[in-house]
């Protein structure tokens, strides 16, 4: 993208995967992509941009947290 900081997203499920590179990973860009509404299970990272879904449905990463109690 010209040397300009570019962001992939991905949002898959058991039958799909899309992927979407966009020049902003913020909450807008969540929404962008997942949707404003939600009421059923994401699964993220810790990124702060996704502090719009509800903690009834938000879990995050276990590749992630298992990578930060390894370093602790």
């Amino acid at each position: 993208r010209q040397h300009k900081r570019t962001w992939l997203w991905l949002t898959a499920n058991n039958k799909f995967a899309y992927f979407k590179i966009m020049d902003y990973r913020n909450t807008d860009a969540a929404k962008y992509l997942l949707g404003e509404v939600v009421n059923h299970f994401r699964i993220t990272d810790r990124c702060p941009s996704y502090s719009f879904i509800p903690k009834q449905y938000h879990q995050y990463c276990w590749p992630h947290l298992k990578r930060d109690i390894k370093a602790i």
